[in-house]
C-alpha cells in the first residue's frame, strides 16, 4: 500500500515540478498569476486527434475490506480532440462484482516538453446496486455523477495512467493511442 502511495506522490510532485503554474524565480509575482494560469490551464491547446484504448491492470483500495474486488477487468474506450478535451466510456467489474459502466467527458492537460499529463474527467457511473447503491452519492436513480482526477505518462503510442477513484481506491490503467 506505501508503494502506490508513494508512487503517487512522486508523479504528482515531477508533474507539479513541470505544471505551468509553477512561478519563474526570474519574474516579478503577478497578483493574478492563479488566475491567469487556471485560465490558461482551461483553454484548448492544439494537440493531435487519437482514439485511446485501455485496460485496468491494478486495483488498490486506500481501506480494503474482505468483500472488495481489486481485479475491474476494465476496458475502455476514449476520443481525444485536436483541442485537448476528450471523450469515453469505460466498463468493469465494481469494487463489489457488479458489472457497471462509467461515461464521461473531460479535459487533457500536457506538461510542454515531457512525458507526463493529467486528466480531469465528470460524468455518470452505472452499476451500483443492491446494498451497495449508496457507494456513489447521488445514485438513487441508479446512476451517480462521478469526477476522476489522473496522471499518466505517454511514450510514443503507449499510455499508463493512474486515476484516483475518490478517497477509496487508485486504478493503474495501460492503453495505446491509435
Amino acid at each position: 500500500m506505501r508503494f502506490f502511495t508513494h508512487t503517487l506522490f512522486i508523479l504528482l510532485g515531477i508533474l507539479l515540478a513541470y505544471s505551468p503554474l509553477v512561478l519563474s524565480e526570474t519574474k516579478p509575482a503577478d497578483k493574478n498569476w492563479l488566475k491567469t494560469n487556471l485560465l490558461q490551464l482551461a483553454q484548448p491547446v492544439v494537440a493531435k486527434p487519437y482514439w485511446y484504448i485501455q485496460t485496468s491492470v491494478l486495483t488498490r483500495h486506500f481501506s480494503p475490506k474482505p468483500e472488495h474486488n481489486n481485479r475491474q477487468k476494465l476496458m475502455g474506450i476514449e476520443r481525444n480532440t485536436d483541442e485537448s478535451y476528450l471523450w469515453g466510456a469505460a466498463a468493469f467489474i465494481n469494487s463489489f462484482e457488479q458489472r457497471s459502466i462509467y461515461g464521461y467527458v473531460g479535459k487533457r492537460f500536457d506538461f510542454e516538453g515531457t512525458p507526463f499529463y493529467s486528466k480531469l474527467t465528470g460524468g455518470f457511473i452505472h452499476g451500483y446496486r443492491g446494498e451497495y447503491s449508496g457507494k456513489v452519492p447521488f445514485n438513487q436513480l441508479k446512476v451517480g455523477p462521478v469526477i476522476l482526477p489522473s496522471i499518466g505518462v505517454k511514450f510514443k503510442r503507449m499510455q499508463t495512467e493512474a486515476i484516483l477513484i475518490g478517497a477509496n481506491a487508485v486504478i493503474i490503467t495501460v492503453g495505446i493511442g491509435i
